[in-house]
């Protein structure tokens, strides 16, 4: 069943967009660019129309009411400088805001910057400080090529685009009205819905923001991180609007796999990329047997973060188990309960839980003594301080596999499978209850086996 909504939603959302009416604002509707088939969005697709228009009411509310509070708005700063590449980047960590080395990008703009083209960096701001006081670090650390985006715009353009999202709105209500527009009604109120929704205005005010930039750097090239995400399209359509000579490249850095659609879809020019920079050759084949657009060049540049990655060989394992959630509220839940469970039930076992950055854990409830978390620690170092990995839908699980860790995937009963893995992983190794789980680990370690070959680290 979950299969037939979404093929049925795919092509709802590929229909809508290839009409010839659907401007830049329909193109950023966060609904309409689904990453993959994931319960995540499965929920919201099939959630009654009035609990998500309630949820979205209240979000919107508390929004408009922000805006009468908001501080002074930060404006980029003048230029004596001529950067001919821009690179958007997300701030996941406000100590990453002055590394030389990006959370996406790695050493990229410094590589750039000693070939003398130079390159200007624009950061989205995920974490809990203000753009303004960010900023300020970096015009006291003087650094002066690069720039966080505010949350918000000022209150005239929070309501332009509230104007514009009505605007679509009547475009979808005449949509739906039409006898042979080949869009179920359902679909159609979905994407209403979701015009007024807190990642839709995120869209549409990256677009402003972005286009406000590149006037004032008039760069040659730009560079993002290309998962399929509306505000990736947004980036795209501003880029071709200021200029047809301003090339646009695509870095995948997410597993790319059979669920995942958005990446995939072919879309209209004016929303895509001319070339996608791949970290993996595997990587690059599913999106190349895809529906994905054949005019986008396609290039194997290899991991910019890990980009000296070699699969290592344990010599001893040792019973210690790093868990890995997504960036969903529901998968930290799921992993988290699982895994405190199997603490219980197995105290032999050491679980270190590393929650995504996006998320902190509310510690308001005793902890078995073997359990424990890790905020702050880089990714390697928690791999190198265990041997098994235990995960759902997370992009780390390549990582865990090429550090030489043994990957456990939790499958949930009647579940298409979000394993990242699922091409390459062994089969004993998908668990379904905590007993499964404690018999493999301990399988594994009363034998000393460790996995290798499972991917091709390029």
């Amino acid at each position: 069943m979950i299969s037939k909504n979404f093929n049925k939603y795919c092509s709802q959302s590929d229909r809508i967009l290839s009409r010839k009416d659907s401007d830049y604002v329909r193109h950023s509707i966060s609904f309409l660019h689904c990453i993959k088939n994931h319960p995540e969005f499965i929920e919201k697709l099939t959630q009654k129309n009035f609990v998500a228009l309630a949820k979205i009411f209240y979000s919107f509310i508390i929004s408009l009411g922000s805006l009468f509070r908001l501080r002074g708005l930060s404006k980029i700063r003048k230029i004596n400088k001529s950067f001919s590449i821009i690179i958007v980047s997300n701030l996941i960590k406000v100590g990453d805001l002055t590394q030389k080395k990006d959370f996406y990008f790695g050493n990229l703009q410094n590589i750039i910057d000693k070939s003398n083209k130079f390159c200007f960096k624009i950061l989205i701001n995920h974490t809990k400080f203000h753009s303004n006081d960010l900023n300020n670090i970096l015009k006291t650390k003087k650094i002066n090529n690069v720039f966080v985006l505010p949350r918000h715009l000022d209150l005239r353009l929070e309501i332009k685009l509230l104007f514009l999202a009505i605007k679509q709105l009547i475009s979808l209500i005449i949509l739906m009205l039409k006898p042979n527009s080949q869009l179920s009604k359902s679909f159609i109120i979905k994407s209403m819905i979701s015009l007024f929704d807190k990642q839709t205005r995120f869209n549409l005010r990256i677009r402003l923001q972005y286009a406000d930039i590149i006037k004032i750097i008039n760069p040659k090239k730009v560079i993002c991180p290309y998962e399929g995400f509306g505000y990736e399209r947004m980036i795209f359509y501003e880029s071709r609007k200021y200029s047809k000579h301003l090339k646009c490249f695509g870095y995948q850095h997410a597993p790319v796999t059979p669920i995942n659609f958005s990446v995939k879809r072919k879309i209209r020019s004016s929303f895509i990329p001319d070339e996608v920079f791949f970290t993996n050759k595997t990587f690059m084949r599913e999106l190349s047997s895809s529906k994905f657009n054949k005019k986008i060049k396609k290039r194997l540049i290899g991991n910019l973060r890990h980009p000296e990655i070699k699969i290592k060989k344990k010599k001893r394992l040792k019973l210690r188990c790093l868990i890995l959630p997504e960036g969903y509220k529901s998968e930290t839940n799921i992993l988290l309960n699982f895994s405190i469970e199997a603490a219980k039930k197995s105290k032999n076992i050491k679980f270190i839980f590393r929650p995504n950055p996006y998320f902190k854990i509310k510690k308001n409830i005793k902890f078995p003594k073997n359990f424990s978390f890790s905020y702050s620690k880089p990714l390697r170092k928690d791999l190198g301080d265990t041997d098994f990995v235990l995960y759902r839908g997370s992009g780390a699980s390549i990582q865990s596999v090429l550090n030489g860790n043994v990957p456990i995937y939790l499958a949930l009963p009647n579940e298409k499978s979000i394993d990242p893995l699922i091409k390459h992983n062994l089969k004993s190794h998908t668990v379904s209850n905590k007993d499964e789980f404690i018999k493999l680990i301990n399988h594994y370690f009363k034998k000393n086996i460790y996995i290798k070959n499972l991917l091709n680290p390029k």
